[in-house]
Formats: C-alpha cells, sequence, structure tokens
C-alpha cells in the first residue's frame, strides 16, 4: 500500500511526495520556488563584470503605463 502521492516535480525533476489528502488539489501542481542565481555565478557564466541583482518584484524597465495611469487617476479623485 502506498502511503504517499505523487504532487509534482521541483525545479530539479525530483518528485514531490506528500501523504494523501494533505493538499488541496487547486495546491498540488504548484512547483516550489527556485531562488536566483548568485551575482557572481551569472558573471562567470555571462563573462560579464558588472551585475546588478534586482529583487523578485523590481525590473529594469520602470512602472508600467497603466499602473501610472491609476496612480494620476487616484491623485486626481483624492
Amino acid at each position: 500500500m502506498d502511503l504517499a502521492e505523487e504532487v509534482g516535480r521541483d525545479a530539479h525533476g525530483t518528485v514531490v511526495q506528500v501523504p494523501p489528502g494533505l493538499l488541496r488539489p487547486a495546491l498540488a501542481g504548484i512547483v516550489p520556488y527556485e531562488p536566483g542565481k548568485p551575482v557572481e555565478e551569472v558573471q562567470r557564466e555571462l563573462g560579464l563584470e558588472r551585475v546588478v541583482k534586482l529583487a523578485s518584484n523590481e525590473g529594469p524597465y520602470g512602472p508600467f503605463p497603466q499602473a501610472l495611469e491609476a496612480l494620476e487617476r487616484r491623485k486626481v479623485e483624492s
């Protein structure tokens, strides 16, 4: 008798198993978060001297135009 059920694979392809009934079905297919590479590894892999590491919620392009428009609308409403 199998005491665990396969719910997916992690970022490395390893089978993830949990006791039956432990996870809601909607959560069963979620892949675990895989952190980004360290700056030194990116520099070495890509042959770069300077690398700027951004947090998960940062981007190099600034806010979306729709976000700026929403802020402006809110400012006018206040």
